[in-house]
Formats: structure tokens, sequence, C-alpha cells
């Protein structure tokens, strides 16, 4: 596992193509506002739970994000574990929720042990990041303190093995994308995983999951094909069209990519930055000034029966193939976002 010659097979998708084939990762989403105008509901909550904690790094490429505690998962921060992401809709209304994971973990004895007079304190370390989804359904209806504890719940309790729903699920039951780039269309919360299988030891597992809510479009207007399947940047290519841009209001693409590669909080916050290509490739434009994209980056630690996977003896390689990776994960989640989607809330799914 030591040198780029243990791995000789090609990268395929996992068992569920999720971020569920990274061992120690789980994922629980929820609905809120279901309606005749939107079957699916209004908007959501995704959430990634890891149970025993996992290296977490974060890197924040939007110029309008709304957040919670991001600043803990910097590379210059001194916190390493943490036990929770959520993805949610309703900006930064949606963000109460995060309050209702904390409390559901803390009940379940996740989190980091405090010994103190008196007994033992627990406390979860959970970040969290919001879409902009107004535009989608009755937008009174914001995700709480107890939807954030039923989407941890999910991921506590649901099954582990079964791939998490795509489209109109989660955190991307209220997402649209298009905005200042037609068409508009309904966005959605996607899933993807990479492996690279290893001649001897464990395979190396890169996913992600994705909150497709942005500002650019996702597909070539003209030839009515998505950006992520095609690139589409020749001679030919239309520009986008910004002629709304004036109107338009905060939006903003979530992404939360795993790993088993071992790595340091340095070289996972590079993991990050470059999992944003995944972005670029698929959204056209991306990190606009008005959206908040983010992604954040879990590395499980090693466990009983979960083995850390050393990608190569010289650092930096390991981790520019675990970025590379991550890109190519980040984007194909995108696209399955795209193609998931049902029409809802005034939004039609993308049909060629």
């Amino acid at each position: 596992m030591s040198d780029e010659n243990s791995r000789g097979s090609l990268p395929a998708a996992g068992p569920t193509d999720s971020l569920l084939d990274v061992p120690g990762l789980l994922v629980g989403q929820v609905e809120l506002g279901i309606s005749d105008e939107t079957p699916d509901g209004a908007t959501g909550i995704t959430a990634i739970v890891a149970p025993d904690g996992v290296l977490g790094a974060v890197d924040v490429r939007g110029a309008a994000p709304a957040t919670r505690e991001t600043d803990a998962l910097s590379a210059l921060a001194s916190g390493e574990r943490v036990h929770a992401i959520l993805l949610v809709g309703r900006s930064v209304f949606g963000l109460a929720a995060a309050d209702g994971a904390t409390a559901e973990l803390e009940a379940r004895g996740i989190g980091l042990s405090i010994e103190r007079e008196g007994g033992t304190l627990i406390i979860p370390i959970v970040a969290a990041a919001a879409i902009f989804d107004f535009a989608h359904g009755d937008g009174s209806i914001r995700p709480g303190a107890s939807d954030g504890r039923a989407a941890v719940a999910a991921a506590l309790d649901g099954p582990s093995d079964h791939r998490p729903r795509s489209g109109n699920a989660g955190a991307g039951t209220g997402a649209t994308t298009g905005k200042i780039a037609p068409p508009r269309l309904k966005g959605g919360v996607g899933h993807a995983s990479v492996v690279l299988p290893a001649t001897d030891g464990a395979s190396l597992i890169v996913s992600a999951a994705v909150v497709v809510n942005a500002a650019g479009s996702l597909i070539d207007p003209s030839s009515r094909r998505p950006w992520a399947q095609w690139g589409g940047f020749h001679a030919e290519a239309p520009a986008p069209d910004f002629s709304e841009i004036a109107g338009a209001r905060r939006h903003t693409t979530l992404v939360v990519v795993g790993t088993n590669a071992r790595l340091d909080k340095a070289h996972l916050a590079r993991v990050a930055a470059m999992a944003h290509d995944g972005l670029a490739r698929a959204i056209r434009p991306a990190h606009t000034s008005i959206d908040g994209d983010v992604i954040f980056a879990l590395a499980v630690p090693e466990g009983e029966g979960r083995p850390a996977v050393a990608v190569h003896e010289w650092a930096p390689a390991g981790v520019s193939v675990v970025g590379a990776l991550a890109a190519d994960a980040v984007t194909r989640a995108v696209l399955d976002a795209l193609l998931s989607a049902r029409s809802s809330g005034g939004f039609e799914a993308y049909r060629r």
C-alpha cells in the first residue's frame, strides 16, 4: 500500500455509490412541507454522521455562505474530530437544526468525552451549512431542532447498506438551479463513490454527497447536455446568459467528501480544495458572488475492522490521488442530482 504500483486496477463505483461506501460514515435525510405543489416536500436536511468521529476539513469558495462551526475544521484550528455534518435548507434559519443534531448525538453518547467533577461531559462537534431554497414551496416551513434530531436518528438507525435517496430528498428537496445562467431546472441531492482497488490490503475509497442549488446552469442550453458529461468548452459553446443576475438571490452548492485514506488535517484541507474542481466541471458558472459553495472533507481514522489506507509513501502524491478522485466523485454526484430530480414547486426536472 506504500506506492503507486500496489494500485493497478481502474477506479469504479462502490457498492452503494455513496458516502456509505466509506466505513464509519452514515447518512440520514428528512423532508418537510409535503403538499400538492411539493409532493416530495418543500425543504429538508441531509445529515452525515460519524459515530466514532472523523478528521474534518473545509474549503469555502462561494462568496455568500451560511455556515456553523466551519472555523473548527480550519487547518489552523486545534480541533480534530467532527461527529456530524448537517446540510440544510432555508438559509440561516435552517441552521437551527444543528442544535437538535447536537442534542441527539449527546443523548446517544456520541462526541468528545470531557471528564469533570460530577461526571463525563459529551460534546458532539457538528458543523453545518445551508442552501438558500426559498424559491421552492412554502418559505415559512423551516428546519428546526426536532428535524435535526430526526435526521441524525435516521442516519444512526437506518440501513447502512442501502443507497441514500437522490434528487428531491434531504437538503436537496427544495434545491433549484440556473437562476443566472438559464435554463432554470430543479436541483437536488446526489451521491457518488470511487473505489481504487489494491492488489493487497484495503481498497482506497473516496465518496461524495452533493446538494445542488446553484445559481449557475448544469446543462448547455443549446444541446441540452449536462456540462458534467461533455464539458462543452469549444468555440461554438454558448456563453452563459446573465440577464437576470440583478434579481437573483442567494443560492449555494454544498458537498461532503469522505475517504478512508490516512491523511492529516492539512492534507485533508488540500483534498477539499481539489474537490471544488468537480463543481467547476459540472456547474457553469460555479463559486459566484451569490453562491455559498462549501466542501467538507472527512477522513475516517483507523478502527476495528476499518483500516485506514496509506495511499503513497510520499504524502504530496497521496493527497493528489485522493483529491483527484474526490473531484471526480463530486462531478458524478452533481450529475446524479440532476438526473434524479423530479419536477416540483414550479421547477421542471431535466429532460434532454
